[in-house]
């Protein structure tokens, strides 16, 4: 069956549609009501909203308050915020037909009776409108209709809505009822009592849409409308949580409903009885600080006052075991009502760990970065501190519920606060924190070269919620011992005097006295870092402090001194607040506040400069929109299903013997090929003028040429791979572009798992010249630390990818895959709460570092790692790219107090800036290292220095032709 779409929908002002409608949601003509929305099932899609248009000019009937006027996100089209439809005219609703539907092909089993229809439009905050009724000519089979009701009252939901632009389809035909290729049924029902809808829809684009959470009224019917939220219509028992904030209070409200079976009338507690278990995870400490623990034997789930027991939060329900117990903790809002607040509020003195944040300054848009979190281990004798600290959190998990009847069992059951089946958050901000604190020009990192200055900028701030006294903010200096031990032991200087050099500074000693007693003189991890203290007011306003590590016991003007150690391992700088509230607490609060390294290294968020989208000609920056991040995976099969038509006719019946891997060593213009296979199989035939490699279920690795061969392949050649994992283990690079080209394609079964059929790139390689299109991932890996694990995604630690991913990249051609552009960084843009993985996973935050690792592995932003650095005189002084002078560090102190330093070319030294030389205003100290210029990928300018550079190019292959037809792989 063949659709098409005659028109594509404008959006005008407030997004009202340029249509003429013979509808009106809510109207005589069109009375059926369409509302709620949906959840954000899969971030491709988005939500859907049936809520947002305007209100009938006779006033809101009672009960439909929050069914009008809602709100929506309308950025996609370049806008903020609005209504969308905005003319009530054109909302979605239902009115009556009464027909028969032909289901599938036509014939009296697939005869379906209907009685009502869909009409009009909602909204899709990924995709724009989503159209219910084609009112055109054009449709075909197109439409949503409404079955009659089965013996228990459920409707079904059958056609096509459609999802459309004036760009062709976005999501195209949007199937409400229907079968998967192996006869599973699936589709939306409607429970007639209620209206709720439950199911899924499939999209074109081979994405699920939940249509969860959508109520239907039809014409001439009423369903209840019961409490709005998450608690509308839930029969028994449901919670939800509100937010309270005044001046100097900021509380948290359990809000309890129950109701009888119906969901709407109010559970009698004189006649029932309730017995409700809260299940928390309660890891809230007054002191926050690194080995801080709670009380012996679990933290304080079970504890209802953790307060007295050094816990932050003053008090929450743990169990009642009856009705009065419950209205003890509890209160009615309103007469009768089956609604109930806790009496005591949820408040803490001290922050939780998804609050108590620093914004990155150097990255845009800027990250959150969770205070309690180092990114560099801070150390003594091997005893790492840092990787202790256990997160600060507060979460209702579930709540368990019994009721009864005079003594006899009614029901019970689990659930779920606020309907999250992870459990409610509870996010309490930091009373004080150090609002600005950034080293120098690098504001997120230290980058501790020895004998170089850094100045650091910081400044406090404060909210009002709580009323506290005794405050202070210690600032401190460490870095890793450990490491720069291990690092610097062959130069015979491995200690470092970490210290702050300003005049003035009111520096306090202190020594590092085990874990056992955390006074002030037992924070530090260091014994040669220093820290200061401030009252809370002298950091108002910004102040500028500066700091400098030096080698104890070096003399450079030593001619036998030896080599120096030229970089301190992990300098850190961090700030601990501390404050008392009175008459809550006798203990005072202590925990982390801003810090640098805010982010694990320079190369923490590289910057992957894209010429043209990766798998079209369109530009894109690193951190581009929803376009480029959350819909690769949409694009992905709008590639492969056209490549799948135009190489299906050329395979034909080849039959292949699986296992074992092929090596491909030589490709020639001529069409000669030298492929060497341990098991396994391939055909090798010709499309016009180009070569076509067929391996199926075949592991291959592509090892053509020693790194720097200005072609290590030559003609036009296409590589298809089924079922396998593809490894690049040599650059696949033309210096003169006309000497070949190579269309890489790595495809699965449809439907089929992505354990083994990803492309992995060796760490080693600079250059890629190819079309390359893989229906999974692009990874990256090298053999000796990162094989990808049994799901396929390689295993990377931070440290490993610094270590080994340090090459810079470059890619001509295009790359079509599942992989994210700022996937792994989505969370730093507004609006956005989640982490998208390539598999079109969502990761809902707060996220631990493990889960954000797991999303950079999809993410092109964090594919190679190549830095620049300080050149160093033979001495061990950084030098000067201005003047090309190796300062002294009074050198650099006369410099930052405006005196004049001349340099060996007679220039002016202006001191080292850790910013990218500039040759042109002789800017910038940070320089390709001699060791590292065979780091460098190849083709690039002078001075192109990011870590990955992707030009898009088209390919003129046969396997991109566009096809009039789309089937699947099978």
């Amino acid at each position: 069956m063949m659709f098409k779409l005659s028109r594509y929908l404008f959006f005008i002002g407030l997004f009202s549609l340029m249509s003429v409608t013979a509808f009106a949601e809510g109207d005589v003509v069109c009375s059926g009501r369409v509302m709620g929305s949906t959840t954000n099932f899969n971030a491709n899609f988005g939500e859907l909203y049936f809520d947002s248009h305007g209100a009938p000019a006779g006033g809101i009937p009672v009960g439909y308050e929050n069914k009008y006027d809602q709100v929506v996100d309308v950025s996609i089209v370049g806008g903020t915020t609005g209504l969308a439809p905005a003319d009530r005219a054109d909302a979605a609703c239902v009115s009556e037909e009464v027909g028969d539907y032909f289901y599938g092909e036509p014939g009296p089993e697939f005869l379906l009776p209907y009685e009502y229809k869909l009409e009009g439009y909602a909204w899709s905050d990924n995709l724009g409108f989503i159209n219910f009724l084609g009112d055109e000519a054009g449709y075909e089979d197109y439409g949503v209709k409404i079955g009659l009701p089965d013996g228990g009252g459920i409707r079904q939901l059958f056609g096509y809505a459609w999802s459309g632009s004036g760009a062709g389809p976005a999501f195209g035909y949007i199937q409400f009822k229907g079968r998967m290729a192996d006869s599973t049924p699936y589709g939306v029902t409607m429970d007639s009592t209620t209206g709720m809808l439950s199911g899924y829809a499939w999209s074109d684009a081979g994405i699920w849409i939940d249509f969860t959470g959508i109520q239907i009224e039809l014409p001439d019917a009423e369903v209840p409308i019961a409490t709005e939220g998450i608690c509308g219509g839930v029969e028994y028992l449901c919670v939800d949580v509100s937010i309270h904030e005044e001046v100097n209070d900021y509380w948290y409200d359990l809000e309890v409903y129950l109701m009888e079976d119906d969901g709407v009338t109010p559970l009698d507690l004189t006649t029932y009885d309730l017995a409700v278990d809260f299940v928390w995870e309660d890891t809230i400490k007054l002191n926050q600080l690194a080995y801080s623990r709670g009380p012996a034997g679990g933290d304080f789930d079970e504890i209802a006052y953790p307060v007295n027991s050094g816990g932050g939060i003053l008090a929450k329900p743990l169990s009642v075991a009856n009705s009065n117990e419950f209205l003890k903790l509890f209160q009615e809002v309103g007469v009768k009502t089956g609604h109930y607040q806790l009496k005591e509020k949820i408040k803490s003195l001290a922050p939780t760990s998804g609050s108590n944040v620093s914004l990155t300054t150097s990255t845009l848009p800027p990250l959150a970065i969770k205070n309690e979190f180092f990114a560099d281990e801070l150390s003594i004798g091997g005893d790492v501190w840092t990787d202790d600290i256990e997160p600060n959190e507060l979460i209702l998990k579930r709540i368990d519920y019994d009721i009864t009847k005079g003594g006899v069992p009614v029901t019970g059951d689990i659930v779920y606060p606020g309907g999250l089946g992870s459990g409610y958050r509870f996010e309490f901000a930091p009373v004080i924190d150090v609002g600005v604190l950034y080293a120098g020009n690098h504001e997120d990192t230290i980058i501790g070269f020895r004998n170089v200055p850094i100045s650091f900028t910081m400044k406090e701030s404060h909210t009002d919620y709580l009323k506290y006294s005794d405050a202070e903010v210690y600032v401190m200096l460490a870095y890793d011992e450990t490491e720069t031990v291990s690092e610097c032991s062959d130069t015979g200087y491995d200690s470092f005097d970490y210290y702050f050099t300003d005049e003035g500074l009111d520096a306090i000693a202190l020594e590092h006295a085990g874990h056992g007693d955390w006074s002030f003189t037992s924070i530090v991890p260091n014994p040669y870092a220093s820290a200061v203290k401030f009252a809370l007011g002298d950091l108002a306003n910004e102040q500028v402090y500066n700091a400098v590590a030096t080698l104890i016991g070096y003399d450079p003007e030593d001619p036998n001194a030896g080599l120096p150690c030229d970089v301190i391992q992990g300098p850190t700088l961090y700030t601990v607040v501390k404050y008392l509230v009175p008459d809550e607490s006798k203990d005072p609060i202590y925990y982390y506040s801003n810090k640098i390294p805010r982010i694990l290294s320079a190369a923490y968020n590289p910057a992957a400069i894209i010429h043209g989208n990766v798998y079209a000609p369109k530009a894109f920056s690193p951190t581009a929109s929803h376009e480029t991040q959350e819909t690769g995976y949409l694009a992905v099969n709008v590639v492969r299903n056209t490549i799948n038509e135009n190489i299906n006719k050329y395979l034909g019946d080849i039959e292949l013997t699986g296992g074992g891997a092929c090596e491909v060593l030589v490709l020639t213009e001529e069409g000669d090929s030298k492929i060497t296979c341990a098991g396994g199989e391939y055909r090798q035939f010709e499309v016009g003028d180009e070569h076509v490699l067929y391996f199926k279920e075949t592991e291959v690795t592509l090892d053509m040429g020693v790194p720097g061969a200005d072609s290590n392949f030559l003609g036009n050649w296409v590589i298809i791979v089924k079922d396998a994992p593809v490894f690049i283990d040599s650059d696949l690079y033309h210096k003169i572009p006309a000497d070949g080209n190579l269309v890489l394609i790595s495809m699965s079964t449809y439907d089929g798992s992505c354990d083994v059929n990803n492309i992995y790139l060796h760490s080693d390689v600079k250059n890629i010249d190819a079309n390359i299109v893989a229906d999974c991932s692009l990874f990256p890996y090298h053999p000796a630390v990162a094989m990808p694990g049994a799901d396929g995604v390689p295993d990377w630690t931070f440290e490993e990818k610094i270590e080994y991913l340090d090459n810079q990249k470059l890619f001509r051609g295009s790359i079509a895959s599942r992989n994210t552009i700022g996937g792994a960084d989505l969370d730093s843009l507004a609006g956005k709460e989640y982490l998208l993985f390539g598999t079109g996973e969502v990761a809902e935050l707060p996220v631990d570092l493990d889960t954000r690792l797991d999303a950079q592995n999809y993410d092109f932003n964090y594919m190679a790692f190549f830095m620049l650095s300080v050149e160093m005189s033979d001495n061990g002084w950084p030098i000067d790219q201005r003047c090309q002078k190796a300062l002294t560090i009074d050198d650099m102190v006369a410099i930052n107090e405006g005196g004049y330093v001349e340099g060996e070319n007679g220039e002016q030294c202006d001191g080292i800036d850790l910013a990218q030389f500039d040759p042109n205003t002789l800017d910038g100290d940070l320089v390709v290292a001699e060791d590292d210029f065979d780091k460098l990928a190849r083709g690039l300018g002078a001075f192109d220095f990011n870590p990955i550079y992707i030009y898009a190019t088209s390919s003129g292959s046969f396997v991109f032709e566009k096809s009039g037809e789309v089937t699947s792989w099978n």
